[in-house]
């Protein structure tokens, strides 16, 4: 019986990893889709570029703080933040709620995919400064936020959906650590605006993505609970990020994007082992990530 239980926690842990790992993966198709909605997209404004243009008035009014920089990073912690807190009151016996949550997130996910492929928007708020920062922390705020990302990631803004699903879902599913969440989700919302990331539109459909998949939640009630740990979860748990990465290199060489996320961090003379490593072809002389 110690046996089977001591299976099934491993099995958990394993099948909660993979998940992380796989929404994490999904989350980096954002930029050849975004190229994708570039290379796809028909003559004349869509409706989110109509109604960005709108409020042009306003967004020129916020200023542009490129140390914002480091809060808008942040949002990529927050998974995992939700991930530590349903371990710290589940133990690692139950993975439904872990499930759900990751099948959420992924969901969410492709919903705004097929936004910015449906609705091609593109964003430059900062042309000058994209084209020469004037400072260190500018120039790090440029790299990631301007050149690391796809001009056609738009609307609604990712960042902002992400950052409010899950502080929705830390308060929903009871984890200590809701404050804190919800915390980081307005300082999102303030860094996506400050970085000049998006306009004021982006911000508020991302906040109407991240209800709307909130309110869909219960779609994912089969998310049950495994009566026993297999050895067919474990391989599952395993495999199922490599196939996601390779998902992920076939569609940046469709979309002819090559992500180099060391360079996004300002280490641009890192060279990898292989130019071939999804995320990392940093040591390719013709590898760009703008």
């Amino acid at each position: 019986m110690q046996q089977s239980k001591d299976g099934l926690r491993f099995c958990n842990a394993a099948e909660m990893l993979s998940l992380l790992l796989c929404t994490s993966v999904l989350f980096t198709f954002y930029n050849p889709v975004g190229e994708l909605a570039r290379q796809w997209r028909s003559e004349g404004p869509s409706v989110f570029e109509r109604i960005d243009a709108e409020f042009d008035w306003m967004t020129a009014k916020i200023p542009y703080v490129p140390s914002f920089v480091v809060p808008y990073v942040l949002v990529y912690a927050m998974p995992a933040l939700y991930l530590a807190a349903h371990v710290d009151k589940h133990g690692l016996g139950k993975i439904a709620a872990a499930r759900r949550f990751f099948f959420h997130q992924m969901a969410l996910i492709v919903a705004a995919f097929a936004l910015y492929l449906a609705f091609p928007t593109e964003t430059d708020l900062i042309p000058a400064e994209r084209a020469a920062p004037s400072t260190a922390m500018s120039k790090v705020c440029v790299d990631f936020v301007h050149k690391g990302i796809s001009q056609y990631v738009a609307c609604p803004s990712m960042h902002v959906a992400h950052a409010a699903s899950i502080a929705m879902a830390f308060r929903a599913d009871g984890l200590r650590g809701a404050s804190f969440a919800k915390a980081m989700a307005h300082i999102t919302y303030a860094s996506t605006l400050l970085t000049k990331a998006h306009p004021l539109p982006h911000i508020f459909f991302g906040f109407l993505l991240a209800l709307g998949a909130h309110a869909a939640r219960d779609l994912f009630k089969c998310a049950t609970e495994p009566a026993q740990g297999t050895w067919v979860r474990g391989y599952a748990a395993a495999v199922l990020p490599v196939v996601f990465l390779a998902v992920g290199h076939e569609l940046h060489e469709l979309a002819g994007w090559q992500a180099n996320v060391p360079a996004m961090f300002g280490f641009e003379r890192l060279h990898c082992l292989t130019t071939k490593l999804y995320g990392f072809y940093c040591s390719s002389a013709t590898a760009t990530y703008a």
